[in-house]
């Protein structure tokens, strides 16, 4: 028994290195951050195997082997979610470096450069990309991912064959960004009210639900149980339809 639990918990710990690893690859986190939250995870399973030998709780045990996986899935989904919002922002404040370069001589091309290193690495890469493919125009059809990497392509192109008015044109998209922001932030708000009323109404159910099955019995009152759930998680669906509506009507 004891060899067994631990073989698993080596074996899901070999998992999570692997998806570790993609996942910090894909976010561009540093080396180092991986090393110590890999330390960090196999101090939780060995504690999480210790606790097991002393109480023998089978389904907390493999509950707390899923929980720095389901993390890592967590902190992926949510990377590529937010990843267009983070590129926009980045970019706008090396738009305003370029603006800057340009405004003290330098050119467009030369100032897109030079600007380069301005950006987060993950960033850095996609945009170094795009002017290369603006400059040497032979080379192949990037893979732009999102629509603002395919605008920042079309918008370096622009302007890139209107020298002579390039930073009225550099300016005229940055002022777009900026009232994309101003659209985000105000629909932000409205959001973040809506989640939150979700959220308290959330732990209001499910502070209910435990007060009933603790004082009332779960197998006597089962069905009426079950269609609360159901009508719950309806009303969740609802709930974020709507915040979707609402982000793009406002």
């Amino acid at each position: 028994m004891f060899f067994m639990v631990f073989l698993q918990t080596v074996f899901v710990f070999c998992i999570f290195i692997r998806i570790a690893n993609f996942v910090f690859k894909k976010c561009f986190f540093k080396t180092q951050k991986m090393t110590k939250i890999g330390i960090s995870v196999a101090c939780f399973y060995f504690l999480n195997f210790i606790f097991f030998l002393k109480t023998q709780f089978k389904a907390i045990y493999f509950f707390n082997l899923l929980i720095p996986i389901l993390l890592l899935f967590s902190i992926y989904f949510y990377k590529v979610k937010t990843r267009e919002s983070r590129l926009t922002k980045d970019f706008y404040n090396y738009l305003i470096t370029v603006s800057i370069a340009m405004k003290v001589g330098q050119s467009f091309r030369s100032a897109l450069q030079n600007s380069l290193m301005n950006l987060k690495e993950e960033h850095r890469v996609i945009v170094s990309a795009i002017i290369d493919s603006v400059v040497f125009s032979q080379q192949p059809n990037l893979d732009l991912k999102s629509s603002f990497e395919q605008e920042i392509h079309r918008e370096i192109s622009k302007i890139d064959e209107n020298s002579h008015r390039s930073l009225y044109r550099l300016s005229l998209w940055m002022r777009q960004i900026e009232k994309r922001f101003e659209f985000r932030h105000k629909s932000g708000q409205i959001l973040s009210q809506l989640y939150i009323q979700v959220v308290l109404l959330s732990l209001m159910y499910f502070a209910l639900f435990i007060f009933t099955v603790r004082n009332y019995g779960l197998r006597e009152h089962v069905e009426i149980i079950f269609y609360s759930l159901v009508l719950f998680a309806i009303g969740l669906v609802v709930s974020f339809f709507l915040g979707r509506k609402i982000k793009w009507k406002f």
